[in-house]
């Protein structure tokens, strides 16, 4: 399994991504949508197929490629939609891996970006899509050049209740009951110091209404990946609304994180899925990767 490779560090677009939610009422250049889908035809995830995406995007003058799609009012101006399909041998880890690759990708390219995950007209979308037999549309990541004050709109909505969790709800030493408070406690467990940052960048990841549902046990044998699942997520209710297990996704995206800003400082390091098995209606902590 290959990861991508961008012109600017991937640590850098991690912290630069947000979720915009306001467009120019303008099209992205066909150039740069043609990388983006060059792009997404071309990754791989850790383990099984890569998702599906079919990518949707107006042109100068004419915005028939997005007519009938619609978000419910959330996106303003949009210019263009990927929609992220779930396939025969590709499970939902697999999917938050790659389609989060390809944000970071639009952000590279400079175009912004907001998963939806529920707010979408899915019917339209699957449509439009040409969903296969054995396909599921899972997500949609809406696309489109950054609108003045679409930024500092994003970080008002985190200020007011939607911040990350701290260090010691998400990274703990051996057990759950022993917590790491922050990055001050890494010397003491003998790690080199790029761990400080690789870990602020899987802190850093987006998640569905910022849940953040995993946590990294630090063992013997490398670091140990749970889902832990918000009840208002629970895998039964998504089924019956049609819409995918949002917290797997969000664990797939937690990890290509963590791989990204590892390989960037040379630490040492790879996902292994075997002897994991994702419950699908699993509510208490599960273990689902292990990086070593």
């Amino acid at each position: 399994m290959k990861l991508p490779s961008y012109s600017r560090p991937a640590s850098g677009l991690i912290r630069e991504r947000y979720s915009c939610r306001k467009f120019l009422p303008s099209p992205i250049p066909e150039s740069r949508v043609e990388e983006l889908r060059s792009f997404a035809a071309s990754l791989e995830v850790p383990s099984g197929a890569p998702p599906r995406f079919v990518l949707f995007a107006s042109k100068e003058g004419d915005s028939a490629e997005l007519r009938g799609l619609g978000t419910y009012g959330m996106i303003q101006n949009p210019a263009a939609f990927a929609a992220v399909i779930l396939g025969p041998g590709c499970d939902i880890l697999g999917l938050g891996w790659a389609t989060e690759l390809l944000v970071l990708k639009a952000t590279e390219l400079g175009i912004g970006s907001c998963w939806l995950g529920g707010t979408f007209r899915r019917g339209r979308f699957a449509k439009a899509a040409g969903l296969r037999r054995g396909e599921k549309l899972a997500v949609v990541i809406a696309l489109g050049l950054e609108a003045e004050g679409a930024r500092e709109a994003s970080i008002r909505r985190r200020v007011h209740g939607n911040t990350r969790k701290a260090w010691a709800e998400i990274f703990y030493e051996g057990a759950f009951e022993r917590p790491i408070a922050g990055p001050g406690e890494l010397a003491r467990l003998s790690l080199a110091p790029g761990w400080t940052e690789a870990l602020e960048g899987l802190r850093l990841s987006p998640s569905a209404s910022n849940k953040q549902p995993w946590a990294l046990v630090k063992t013997q044998e490398g670091w140990e990946l749970y889902l832990r699942r918000d009840r208002g997520y629970y895998p039964r209710f998504a089924r019956r609304l049609g819409m995918p297990d949002l917290q797997a996704n969000d664990t797939g995206i937690a990890m290509v994180h963590l791989a990204l800003e590892a390989r960037e400082r040379g630490l040492s390091g790879t996902w292994a899925t075997e002897g994991t098995a994702l419950d699908p209606d699993g509510l208490l902590p599960q273990k689902v990767a292990l990086f070593v």
